[in-house]
C-alpha cells in the first residue's frame, strides 16, 4: 500500500535513505519495498549470477552489466529493481542513480518459505 506525497522526484531523492527502501511512482505515490527475507535474498543473488554468467559468455564482447538494487529514475519515477541488466553501462554521472531504463528489470514480489 502506498501513500500519496506532494513531492517532486527531486524532493523525494533528497529524503534520507530508509530500510526497507522507498520507491516513488510518477503519480506521487510512495511505496516501501518489501523487506527481503533469506529466500528473497538467495533468489536475487541467484538471478544476478545467472545474468552475470550469460553476459560473460564471450568476455571480449561483453553483453551487458548487471546491478542489484540500483536506483533508477525515469519518467518521473524512482524504482529499485532487485536485479537489472543494462546492455550499456550507465555513464559515470549516473552511477548513484541510473537515468536510463534497464533492458531487463526483475522485481521479486514474494518468496514463500517451505
Amino acid at each position: 500500500m502506498g501513500t500519496t506525497a506532494h513531492l517532486t522526484l527531486d524532493q523525494f531523492l533528497e529524503l534520507p535513505e530508509q530500510k526497507p527502501a522507498l520507491e516513488f511512482d510518477a503519480d506521487g505515490t510512495i511505496h516501501q519495498k518489501q523487506s527481503p527475507n533469506t529466500q528473497h535474498s538467495a533468489l536475487e543473488a541467484h538471478l544476478a549470477r545467472l545474468l552475470l554468467n550469460w553476459i560473460d559468455v564471450d568476455p571480449p564482447r561483453r553483453r551487458g552489466f548487471v546491478y542489484t538494487e540500483l536506483r533508477t529514475n525515469v519518467a518521473g519515477a524512482s524504482k529499485l529493481p532487485d536485479v537489472a541488466l543494462y546492455r550499456r553501462r550507465p555513464p559515470e554521472s549516473e552511477r548513484k542513480h541510473a537515468l536510463q531504463v534497464a533492458d531487463v528489470a526483475v522485481e521479486i514480489f514474494a518468496v514463500l518459505a517451505d
